[in-house]
């Protein structure tokens, strides 16, 4: 079986870094698309890890959050 860039992150040690990176555009109030271009993946590939893997919707969601605070 294929491996998808989330299992990809794990095993080269970079996962905590994509998370990271995640968090810190959407706090920026980058969309979906910006953040796969940054991680170089398809739009449509972060959706499905956001679905799949709740680490990376809780950063995605987590940035948005903080973006919140800032703005209110």
């Amino acid at each position: 079986m294929r491996k998808d860039n989330y299992q990809k992150w794990k095993t080269d040690g970079t996962l905590e870094s994509k998370l990271k990176l995640i968090k810190e555009l959407a706090s920026r109030s980058c969309g979906m698309g910006v953040i796969a271009s940054e991680l170089g993946m398809a739009e449509n590939s972060l959706y499905a890890l956001r679905k799949k893997y709740k680490d990376v919707d809780i950063a995605y969601e987590d940035g948005r959050n903080l973006l919140k605070k800032m703005i209110y």
